[in-house]
């Protein structure tokens, strides 16, 4: 591996923790793994979790529920997860957006897990994908509690009243230059709390 910051385990994983916060099907190559490393960041953006962080990032994006196939081995930096199936002993490399969990096709590098973070990784972009802006159409009656609920599903930094001024000045655009089904999840939850108050709009072809 090169240009990478790794960052070493300093505890043994057990078969029964992983099975306990995962479930069955990680394989022991997986485990053997996560007992020598913590975290391998990439410059690329690329970063591998270790055992902590993967149960963390399963838990918070439900991808038991979504997924329960596969499990959640890193991120690409840019809101796609890096996945493996549960049971592959040829530990395939799988990913797919974050917010399109349960609602797109998986893409394949068909790779090895352990070949692909060997050779400077990174994830084939397809370049057909129409891309798409995340924006709020209307303003909702309840305005102040779907900012709360925007900002907590899509993660935003930004203030709640500066929110609040883009939103009452003009469509808010909330993500910009994503493939469309990304946050279709969020996008699905707050539609359905707020009356239709976001939609995707195309940002570039």
């Amino acid at each position: 591996m090169k240009d990478c910051s790794i960052t070493h385990s300093v505890r043994a994983v057990t078969i029964g923790e992983v099975i306990l916060a995962l479930g069955e099907g990680v394989t022991d190559e997986i485990i053997t793994f996560w007992n020598t490393y913590k975290s391998i960041l990439f410059d690329s953006g690329i970063n591998i979790y270790g055992f902590e962080t993967a149960v963390e990032c399963h838990t918070t994006y439900e991808v038991g529920e979504y997924i329960p196939d596969y499990y959640i081995i890193g991120t690409d930096g840019g809101g796609q997860g890096i996945f493996l199936k549960r049971g592959d002993q040829n530990h395939i490399v799988y990913f797919l957006g974050l917010g399109a969990l349960g609602s797109l096709l998986f893409d394949s590098l068909n790779i090895s897990f352990f070949e692909w973070i060997e050779n400077d990784p990174v994830l084939e972009e397809e370049d057909e994908f129409n891309y798409f802006d995340i924006i709020v159409t209307k303003k909702p009656a309840e305005l102040t509690k779907f900012i709360f609920d925007l900002k907590k599903e899509f993660d935003l930094t930004i203030s709640l009243g500066e929110v609040k001024k883009q939103i009452e000045e003009e469509h808010f655009v909330v993500r910009q230059n994503l493939i469309e089904g990304v946050y279709k999840n969020s996008v699905d939850r707050l539609n359905q709390k707020y009356e239709n108050c976001i939609s995707y709009k195309i940002s570039k072809a």
